[in-house]
């Protein structure tokens, strides 16, 4: 599920990185990504999470061709930002509070729904700010302010 108008509170650090290309790991503006052999993927599970680089500021670099297949830009990379505050799906049902730890949902779901249940690796934690109030038992769709870690936050995070 891609968040059309997916949005940042708060802009992060970012960094262009290298994106696998091939039409088998689609990657949508707001997903979280993490590093496998050199190459960006979506992360969908707790595993993958603890190589978390942060959150897809676009989708695959990708133009449509005339001959029917996809154009790719030399060298395909694309923008990640880390250290944000982007607002991501919440599970239906949960309550956020400022400063809890959120994770990937559980498998099956997409790359940017998160949960409070715990898991290995947080990929980041909620950050209300002093207008906003807690986020109890949310509705499906429900967008909730996160500050995006990258793996090196994320441990951090666990320490702390």
């Amino acid at each position: 599920m891609s968040i059309a108008g997916n949005y940042t509170r708060k802009p992060g650090k970012t960094r262009q990185m290298p994106v696998l290309v091939d039409g088998t790991s689609p990657i949508n503006q707001g997903d979280l990504v993490y590093l496998s052999s050199g190459t960006l993927k979506i992360a969908t599970t707790d595993a993958e999470a603890q190589y978390l680089e942060g959150v897809a500021k676009q989708s695959n670099p990708m133009a449509p061709s005339p001959y029917g297949a996809a154009v790719y830009p030399e060298p395909p990379s694309l923008g990640v930002e880390y250290g944000c505050i982007q607002f991501m799906v919440g599970t239906t049902g949960e309550s956020y509070a400022n400063g809890a730890l959120v994770y990937l949902a559980s498998a099956g779901t997409d790359a940017q729904t998160i949960t409070t249940a715990a898991g290995s690796y947080a990929v980041g934690k909620v950050q209300l700010e002093s207008s906003d109030v807690a986020y109890a038992t949310i509705a499906a769709g429900t967008r909730v302010p996160v500050l995006i870690f990258n793996r090196e936050l994320a441990a951090a995070a666990q320490i702390g």
